[in-house]
Parts: structure tokens; C-alpha cells; sequence
């Protein structure tokens, strides 16, 4: 009966061997070894990436901290050569003096010279500006005392009449390479003239020591006057045939 009972109803519940309760066990086990391997895989994982997000911050911190502290880029002053009508590269504001030639030289030369001994009524208080902004102080104390003298152009010559200086004749002579002192003589053809009659016509030397200072705070229209912060530091001015009459 037992035997029939067993074969017709095969689902009765049987006892659980030993082998049985081993191979579920270890099915349990090795699903849990599983999830502890993966658990450690995703925490590994995790750490890994907020490794690199904060390293990832951290250099974009060092970067911009590099970007903002770095000083604001210098002008540039793009240098052609007039002979050849080449451009060369682009040097700093402070460096472009020292590209400077003879022409250069001689353009801020005559500038000088012009605002300075030239005289023209209209003109006088801009040129008496440009002379002293193109002066050391020595020399603009000199400008000064010259103009106050009697024989000086804006006393003799006088709001009716004018001073022309033309014919300029460069000599560059020394260098002093210590202070950066550079020298020339410049000869001139100077005609006073009054109203419309000139006075014969007078060589002149002139003899000036300039240096260059870029560096030089100006605001920016006497910037525009004088970029290259030309300093005249000695200046005279002789005729070459002195009339015993009327010096300067």
C-alpha cells in the first residue's frame, strides 16, 4: 500500500539528505562570495572615480589660479624697416628703443630742437610743453632761465616776428654706454624774421645729450609727443659766426 501511496502522490515531502543540504548551502555561499566580490568591485570603482574628479578640480583650481595671477601682457610696437619695407616681430614698449636709428633719432632730434629754439607766437605754449616734457628737470630749469633773459626769442623777437631753423645737418658723436647717454651735433641755418622781412640768415650748433626712458609715467597725450620718453640732459646752442651785438 505504501509502494502504490509513493507512486501515485510523488510529491509527498521525503527527509533531506546530507548531500542535499551541502549542495544548497554552498549554492547560498557562493552567491554571497558573489555580492561581497561585487560590493568591493563597486566600492573600489566609486573611490577610483572621485580620485579623479578631485584631481580633476584640483588642477582646474591650480589653472585658474595660474591664469589670474599672471601680470597683463605688455604692448607691442611692431618695428618696419623703412629700406626694405619689412616688418619684424613685435618687441615690448620698453625694448623698442632699442631698435632705434638714426632716423628715429633724428626725427625726436629735431622735434626737440624745434620746440625748443624755434619760435613761433601761436605756437610757444605747446612748444614750451613738448621742450619740457622732452627735458630732465636740470634742463627744463634751464629752459625756463632762458626764456627770461633779454635776448631770448620771446623778449627780442616778440610776438611780431618769427624764428625758422632749417637746413638740419646730423653728427652723432659719443655714447657714454654707463648711463646710456648718447651726443650729438646738429648744425642749423637759423633767419629771424620780422613781420614779413627775415634777418640774414646764421649757421648755428647746437649740441645735445639725450638718453631714452620708456619707463617714464605720461599721461596720454604727452605720450603721443613723446613715446620713446626722449630726455634731453645737456643742451647748447652757439652761433658759428657770433654777432657782437645780439648773443644767445
Amino acid at each position: 500500500m505504501s509502494d502504490k501511496i509513493d507512486r501515485s502522490v510523488p510529491w509527498i515531502s521525503r527527509s533531506i539528505t546530507e548531500a542535499t543540504k551541502n549542495a544548497d548551502f554552498k549554492k547560498v555561499m557562493d552567491i554571497t562570495v558573489e555580492r561581497v566580490a561585487m560590493g568591493r568591485q563597486v566600492l573600489i570603482i566609486s573611490w577610483a572615480l572621485f580620485g579623479i574628479s578631485a584631481l580633476a578640480f584640483i588642477v582646474s583650481a591650480v589653472g585658474w589660479i595660474i591664469i589670474l595671477t599672471r601680470p597683463p601682457p605688455e604692448s607691442d610696437v611692431w618695428i618696419d624697416n623703412r629700406d626694405t619695407g619689412l616688418i619684424a616681430r613685435p618687441v615690448p614698449m620698453s625694448a623698442a628703443v632699442l631698435t632705434f636709428g638714426g632716423a628715429e633719432e633724428e626725427h625726436y632730434l629735431r622735434q626737440y630742437i624745434n620746440a625748443r629754439r624755434a619760435w613761433t607766437p601761436d605756437q610757444d605754449v605747446l612748444n614750451d610743453h613738448v621742450a619740457k616734457i622732452m627735458s630732465a628737470p636740470s634742463e627744463q630749469a634751464a629752459i625756463n632761465r632762458e626764456r627770461a633773459q633779454a635776448t631770448s626769442d620771446p623778449v627780442a623777437v616778440g610776438k611780431g616776428g618769427h624764428v625758422m631753423l632749417e637746413r638740419f645737418r646730423w653728427h652723432p658723436q659719443a655714447m657714454d654706454k654707463g648711463s646710456q647717454t648718447r651726443r650729438y651735433l646738429v648744425l642749423v641755418d637759423r633767419t629771424v624774421w620780422h613781420g614779413d622781412k627775415p634777418e640774414q640768415t646764421e649757421p648755428w650748433s647746437i649740441t645735445i645729450d639725450f638718453q631714452w626712458h620708456p619707463d617714464y609715467l605720461m599721461n596720454p597725450d604727452d605720450r603721443a609727443w613723446n613715446p620713446g620718453g626722449f630726455q634731453a640732459v645737456g643742451f647748447s646752442a652757439t652761433p658759428d659766426r657770433p654777432d657782437p651785438i645780439r648773443r644767445r
